[in-house]
């Protein structure tokens, strides 16, 4: 693989010189600065780069594939989905707002960078395991002397001198009467008396054979050479030392010889332990590693190291030639091949005892063995064993990756302009607190809501660096997150093309996307909602206690980001608790009491401050009558119902006008269209008995008109968006019922293929135009955001940052006042005062109070108290920006906010 990497590095060099050559002389020649020219630019670059890297790969870097059929077609499509990866990269980064002043050449050289770091990686894995990979005919399992009805027994050794003779002298008579045998003892690089010791027990016993490794490489590698030589029917391997008698092999050889096609011994032994005279610290290290295997590989199997298994011939032919792990894990992998090829395997229960003698180190051996877990894990994850009813990677990617980018390229227009900054900017303040380490709160701003997304923000400043611009890309990055996770749940439920249809309506849903233009917590409770349902829903397919606790701290997670998910959770919890599901999945009582205890663990920051506070969370509620009901009763619950249902459908359909008259909203074709298919989802997903989002709306619809009053179209979603994604899973199983139907009116016609796509892309554009006409109409009325981060863009590139004083006018209004919040996350010090505090010295500079003399000075001032410092300025030293605002309809005017560069103070 070394070899393969450097090859493909050096490749990679010779791909980038033209890829970059080509880039930065395109965007010489043309003088391209948009976002889309260059990832055009960047697009025809990369293609000649690629054809390159086709020529030398396929001669070159994985020349050993004698199979080419396809190849073209395989590198095409893993090089599109490279391409795609590095040009989005690119455009991403450059529609970034730039902070501080660089050289356009640089920047753009650094978004290629970062793009060509997450493509080579792509491309190297995809190359090497997909494209290019070794498809030689597997090892031929059937030697020369096969000889059917005989059974080889393989016994691995190293350093075996003394435990292996008395072990053959054991075996070989008493297994010789009860079937034709054979004996293959495999030297794994002994370098004591082995190899001697049998090939004089050869002379005793002749059907003992000797195989040898020069060097040693490890106990699978050992059984997988005697199972590749061996010349039996069956195949059984195990210990050098006397763990297992002659009766146990016995046992396991007749249950092959009579029909089973795979036969794994289970250990036991007295007082619970698998071995008798096990050590206690044995006896734990190998519950610890069984509990790793049972949670990522194979649930249900007690003992997976037990080194007693056999196989008839057709098994082993399927598995060994798969087998990677040489180390003590191999066990695991041959199990783990066997489950995902779907074949039958019996079990017998031992007696075994421990032997001493064991070169195995205590210490290290787990430790390896851990990580050949993960390995494995990978391993079926990416399908590198070739297994022939899973999926590859690229296939499973794609989807996933595909509704991924586009989500995420559809989000970043107006992300930091529409809509304007509001009280997020506090929760990021408190984010920035928390990594300046001045606070450690329980709560986020909002009392009834976990600091969870607070603490998410503030490792991204760690991580990435304090910037006003993380926040609402992180969230964006969940919503373009949320639409994968939301393909993954409808697929599982009804199938691909409802996971498709579930994922491009949310992809395209406006509601959805101005949700995630801002950095509130609870706009990323759809995310975490998604994370929690499909886990649940992991938990019900695969029946798995395991899935069961992890939903449960999802669950908390989500609970965290807003208290109205409290709904949500009481829904799954009615869903999970009743009888059906419990016979369903039949997941053992004490997973759900885990799964209590780990959702109370992950929410106990909520309950804590509770406690302490006496119900600060409730006290809190006072603070948002605005929202609250406050005269609950059953005509304002029915009047609420009615006007959230209205919205809900709003939302899903994208019908942005506004009717006094409820079914005036019938006059327009697409709300009528969603809410007829959310009716006919609705029963279909009854019928079907898929009801967990059936459990969600009706919660839903119970108990939020009772206490919520505020249903504003906009305002709404972010409080019912869950909801929406229910309403529009159902939406997307009735049209995808509709279809189906249609299709087998008309006779099956394949010419209808085409039409559907058509219509389904017609669906995904219909919703994304009335969103992004709304911005537009916005972009230069009542949206403050654009002229407040080019005044702050400004300031910061006239600004030294710490040796620099900002003076901000007090009388400067700007909606919601976010430039203090602005300047503090950017660390950048500055004052608020009237604009008397700038007084001018004889010399021009500005005379400051003595704790601000000698920093540079940058002024933001509004055009009337400009008017008073502009004849004490120096015309070179104006920098101004206008936009045209407006505050309420009535209320118009052009204001113009001043950014001036008043030197150094006195």
């Amino acid at each position: 693989m070394l070899t393969q990497f450097t090859k493909f590095a050096l490749t990679g060099l010779v791909n980038t010189l033209i890829d970059f050559g080509v880039f930065n002389f395109l965007v010489y020649l043309t003088g391209a600065q948009s976002p889309l020219g260059i990832g055009l630019i960047n697009t025809l670059a990369v293609s000649l780069a690629m054809c390159n890297s086709f020529i030398l790969n396929q001669n070159w870097t994985f020349p050993t594939s004698p199979d080419r059929k396809g190849q073209i077609t395989r590198f095409i499509t893993a090089s599109l989905i490279g391409i795609a990866i590095n040009s989005s990269t690119v455009a991403l980064i450059t529609a970034l707002p730039i902070l501080i002043s660089q050289s356009p050449y640089l920047f753009l050289n650094g978004a290629k960078i970062m793009g060509a770091i997450l493509s080579i990686t792509w491309n190297f894995l995809t190359y090497r395991h997909w494209v290019f990979a070794n498809r030689e005919a597997r090892t031929i399992f059937q030697p020369a002397g096969y000889q059917p009805g005989m059974v080889s027994i393989i016994i691995p050794a190293y350093n075996e001198e003394h435990r292996l003779p008395q072990r053959l002298r054991q075996l070989a008579p008493a297994l010789l009467e009860h079937f034709l045998l054979e004996i293959v003892v495999v030297d794994d690089g002994s370098q004591d008396r082995t190899r001697e010791i049998v090939e004089e027990l050869t002379q005793q016993y002749p059907f003992i054979r000797y195989l040898q490794h020069k060097t040693n490489q490890g106990k699978g590698a050992a059984v997988r050479t005697g199972m590749c030589h061996a010349a039996g029917e069956y195949l059984i391997f195990t210990d050098a030392d006397a763990t297992f008698t002659p009766e146990h092999i016995i046992r396991l050889a007749k249950k092959l010889l009579q029909g089973d096609a795979a036969v794994i011994a289970c250990r036991q032994g007295a007082v619970g332990k698998r071995v008798a005279g096990e050590s206690l610290g044995r006896f734990l290290q190998g519950k610890a590693f069984n509990l790793l295997v049972q949670i990522l590989l194979l649930p249900g199997i007690k003992d997976t190291q037990c080194g007693l298994k056999g196989f008839n011939q057709q098994v082993a032919a399927q598995i060994f030639p798969r087998q990677r792990i040489r180390g003590f894990a191999f066990d695991v992998e041959l199990l783990a091949l066997i489950k995902s090829l779907k074949l039958p395997t019996a079990q017998i229960a031992v007696t075994a005892k421990d032997c001493p003698g064991s070169t195995v180190h205590r210490i290290l051996a787990p430790l390896t063995m851990a990580r050949d877990i993960l390995r494995i894990r990978l391993a079926l994850f990416l399908n590198l064993y070739g297994l022939p009813d899973m999926v590859s990677l690229p296939k499973r990617l794609i989807p996933a990756g595909s509704l991924f980018i586009l989500a995420l390229l559809v989000r970043i227009p107006w992300l930091w302009e529409i809509p304007r900054y509001i009280d997020e900017l506090k929760e990021v303040q408190l984010a920035y607190q928390i990594y300046q380490g001045q606070v450690l709160p329980l709560h986020n701003t909002a009392h009834d809501i976990g600091a969870l997304h607070n603490y998410i923000l503030a490792g991204i400043f760690k991580l990435a660096g304090v910037s006003v611009y993380w926040p609402r890309l992180y969230v964006a990055i969940t919503s373009a997150l949320t639409v994968v996770l939301f393909y993954y749940i409808a697929k599982k439920m009804f199938g691909h093309w409802v996971g498709m249809v579930a994922a491009l309506l949310l992809l395209g849903n406006g509601m959805h996307i101005l949700v995630t233009h801002m950095a509130w917590s609870n706009c990323t409770t759809p995310f975490f909602f998604c994370l929690a349902w499909l886990a649940l829903g992991q938990a019900e397919e695969k029946k798995s206690g395991a899935w069961l606790i992890l939903s449960g701290i999802l669950w908390a997670l989500t609970l965290q980001t807003h208290a109205s998910a409290i709904i949500y959770v009481l829904a799954v919890s009615i869903y999970v608790l009743r009888p059906y599901f419990r016979c369903q999945t039949a997941i053992k009582t004490r997973y759900y009491w885990a799964a209590v205890i780990c959702f109370l663990t992950a929410y106990s920051n909520m309950i804590y401050y509770n406690i302490v506070s006496r119900g600060g969370s409730l006290a809190w509620l006072r603070y948002k009558g605005y929202a609250l009901e406050k005269d609950p009763g059953l005509m304002s619950y029915l009047k609420n119902t009615q006007n959230m249902f209205i919205d809900l459908v709003r939302s899903v359909s994208s019908t942005y006008a506004h009717q006094d008259i409820p079914w005036h909203y019938l006059g327009y074709p697409w709300f009528t269209l969603a809410l007829l298919l959310l009716l006919l989802g609705a029963y279909r997903a009854f019928k079907s008995k898929k009801h967990l989002p059936l459990y969600i709306l009706a919660a839903s619809f119970l108990v939020l008109p009772w206490i919520n009053a505020r249903y504003s179209f906009f305002l709404s979603t972010r409080y019912i968006m869950p909801v929406i994604l229910c309403a529009l899973l159902m939406i997307s199983l009735g049209l995808v019922h509709s279809c189906r139907q249609i299709y087998e009116f008309m006779g099956n016609k394949r010419n209808l293929t085409i039409p559907a796509y058509a219509a389904l892309l017609l669906l995904v554009v219909v919703q994304i135009i009335p969103f992004y006409s709304y911005c537009a109409q916005k972009a230069g009325t009542n949206q403050s955001n654009r002229l407040a981060l080019q005044v702050f863009q400004k300031a910061m590139e006239l600004s030294d940052r710490r040796s620099t004083l900002v003076v901000l006018d007090k009388n400067l209004m700007l909606e919601n006042d976010p430039l203090p919040y602005l300047l503090t996350i950017a660390e950048q010090p500055y004052l608020v005062s009237n604009t008397d505090l700038l007084v001018f010295s004889s010399s021009g500079a500005p005379a400051l109070p003595a704790d601000y003399q000698g920093k540079k000075v940058v002024g933001i001032v509004s055009a009337s108290n400009y008017k008073t410092l502009k004849s004490q300025l120096s015309p070179q030293g104006i920098e101004a920006f206008s936009c045209q605002l407006t505050l309420h309809p009535t209320d118009k005017g052009e204001r113009k906010v001043y950014v001036l560069d008043l030197g150094c103070s006195e």
